[in-house]
């Protein structure tokens, strides 16, 4: 009986600390979103070619090769290159 007692009280906390679990990863992916999409942001930062002299703007992106606007230089994926030039990210300097 007490067994049965416990596995009982045991699936309420389990759930409730599973929707704690939620609501923090919610908060965190939201602030996330947020953060990056914010004028100002030190991750809005524009980056520019050393090959051809393309600017990468955060805000813009780069829709022709999936790059969603908001999304951070040090968010795009390693295969990114400039559609310029074809350029890798290495090769790409922040701007002042």
């Amino acid at each position: 009986m007490l067994y049965e007692m416990s596995i009982l009280c045991a699936f309420p906390v389990y759930d409730l600390t599973l929707l704690i679990a939620l609501a923090w990863l919610a908060k965190v992916c939201t602030a996330t979103n947020d953060h990056r999409i914010q004028p100002g942001n030190p991750l809005m930062k524009k980056y520019r070619c050393m090959v051809c002299s393309h600017v990468y703007d955060p805000a813009e992106g780069d829709p022709d090769s999936g790059i969603a606007p908001g999304t951070a230089f040090e968010n795009l994926p390693e295969t990114w290159s400039c559609p310029d030039c074809g350029a890798t990210k290495a090769d790409f300097e922040p701007m002042d």
